[in-house]
């Protein structure tokens, strides 16, 4: 594949497992994709991908709420700064999710050089 096609691909998919509240399972969509690809595209930009479709949906679904709960836990659970710092955490675990699914999915499938 050209090494724009497989982070766009990540990136549909992510948004659309974000979209529908299963962003946890980006490390699967990037493993797939990482066989397919035998690993030839760097992780860190299908990592990026997964990070900015869930950041996207993020900020679509703003106004319903999310914002408030996320400041919520952060109140019950007694972490510093608001609601931002689930947010940074959720971005951070899907742009985990994403890179190391795709290197896991590279490393199953051995290079032809």
């Amino acid at each position: 594949m050209k090494l724009w096609l497989t982070p766009l691909i990540q990136l549909l998919v992510a948004t659309i497992l974000s979209y529908v509240g299963y962003w946890y399972i980006l490390a699967l969509s990037a493993l797939v994709l990482g066989v397919v690809d035998r690993g030839n595209t760097r992780s860190v930009l299908v990592g990026l991908a997964s990070a900015v479709a869930v950041g996207i949906i993020i900020v679509i679904n703003a106004s319903s709420g999310g914002i408030v709960q996320a400041a919520l836990f952060s109140r019950i659970v007694g972490i510093p700064g608001g609601a931002i710092v689930p947010l940074i955490l959720t971005l951070i675990y899907s742009f985990a999710l994403g890179s190391l699914g795709y290197m896991a999915g590279g490393s199953v499938v051995a290079k032809k050089d």
